[in-house]
């Protein structure tokens, strides 16, 4: 069978349920699927971070969230859920500036907002 880029969409729209179901590693192993097939996946790598972050797995989440943005710049999410791994990890400054970052690409990122709200700072209107 020939495996196409197109697969790979397949693959994490399949983790994505996965991850719903609270199959973490199922869905890790169906996003790192995605992976190899196209990797330049910037959404199997942020999808996969989430599910390392759920399992506590942080230095593994940190590295697919900073893939995430290598592959997409503008990738609001991801940095948003990298600031969640640097707050989990005490990492103040780290996630303030990932919080920031994704309000300022989306000001309407909830997780980015509730980020910068936990940790005293204003998002800029």
């Amino acid at each position: 069978m020939r495996v196409g880029f197109g697969d790979a969409d397949v693959y994490e729209k399949r983790g994505d349920a996965n991850a719903m179901l609270g199959a973490t590693e199922v869905a890790i192993a169906d996003y790192s699927r995605a992976i190899e097939i196209n990797p330049d996946a910037a959404g199997a790598y942020c999808n996969r971070g989430l599910a390392f972050a759920r399992q506590g797995r942080y230095q593994q989440a940190l590295a697919d969230y900073t893939q995430a943005i290598r592959l997409e710049s503008e990738f609001a999410r991801a940095y948003a859920n990298r600031g969640q791994v640097y707050e989990k990890l005490k990492r103040r400054e780290e996630a303030l500036a990932d919080f920031t970052k994704a309000v300022e690409l989306d000001p309407d990122q909830p997780d980015g907002r509730a980020g910068l709200k936990r940790l005293g700072a204003a998002a800029k209107p």
